[in-house]
C-alpha cells in the first residue's frame, strides 16, 4: 500500500506535469464554471510539488 503519490512521478517537473499545471491555470477563468475546484488542485499541487514553478 502506498501513502503517497510518490512512486507515480519523479521529483523533477515533466512535460507531462507542466501541461496539468497550465490546464488548471487556464480553468481560472471565470467562465468555466471549476475555479474553486481548480484553486484548491493548484494549491495542492504546488504544496507539494514546489518545483514546478
Amino acid at each position: 500500500m502506498e501513502l503517497t503519490d510518490e512512486f507515480i512521478r519523479p521529483h523533477t517537473p515533466t512535460v507531462a506535469l507542466r501541461q496539468f499545471l497550465a490546464h488548471l491555470v487556464q480553468g481560472l477563468a471565470p467562465h468555466h464554471g471549476y475555479g474553486d475546484l481548480n484553486i484548491q488542485t493548484l494549491w495542492s499541487l504546488m504544496q507539494i510539488r514546489h518545483n514546478l514553478l
